[in-house]
């Protein structure tokens, strides 16, 4: 789905309104669109950007299958004006949802993790490697499809919907463990929205 900018002044999405999906940018008021991605060989869908605004995470689906797209910008989205090539992607199967905010790791859902729903994983931004989110005893966190039920409180704590559970886990990046928080119903999108910052 669409993302905003940090600031509000632009929504940033996916369409294939130039022929082939690739990464847009328009408005609120529906002025100022832009094709933000010049993609040739997959389909860069479901774009999300840091909190500031340098980096653009996508999944991105070729014939061999989806993998995470980094497209890192040189100027801010307003200063776009020709759509940009599309970089090598990395971390076959893996899922972006959110940024966290000190822009470390991307959260997200990754396939493939023998799970019947896409596994909980997250990307460090620094190694370049995934790690998949396990409960207390050893199975993975399932998210619901692709979809954003997850969100940072902080640098080191993430709120998770397990669907596999039927249950809401805050994962400490810091302990590399899950704590179940009872009575959260669902699924659910889930949002923080005033985590004490």
């Amino acid at each position: 789905g669409p993302t905003w900018t940090a600031d509000g002044t632009w929504l940033v999405f996916y369409s294939n309104r130039g022929g082939r999906y690739d990464v847009w940018r328009i408005r609120p008021d529906g002025t100022g669109t832009r094709q933000i991605t010049a993609s040739v060989t997959g389909d860069p869908t479901n774009p999300r950007l840091s909190s500031d605004g340098r980096t653009i995470a996508a999944a991105i689906t070729t014939e061999g299958g989806s993998a995470l797209l980094l497209l890192d910008l040189d100027r801010p989205i307003s200063e776009i004006e020709d759509p940009l090539p599309i970089p090598k992607s990395c971390a076959p199967g893996f899922a972006p949802v959110r940024f966290s905010p000190d822009q470390r790791w991307i959260a997200g859902a990754i396939g493939g993790a023998n799970t019947f729903n896409p596994a909980v994983g997250l990307y460090d931004l620094q190694s370049g490697e995934v790690t998949v989110l396990r409960a207390a005893g050893g199975q993975p966190l399932e998210c619901l499809g692709y979809a954003p039920g997850m969100d940072w409180i902080d640098e080191h704590r993430l709120l998770v919907w397990d669907e596999k559970r039927r249950s809401a886990f805050i994962w400490d990046i810091t302990t590399g463990s899950a704590r179940e928080v009872p009575g959260v119903p669902g699924p659910c999108e889930l949002r923080v929205i005033d985590a004490g910052r």
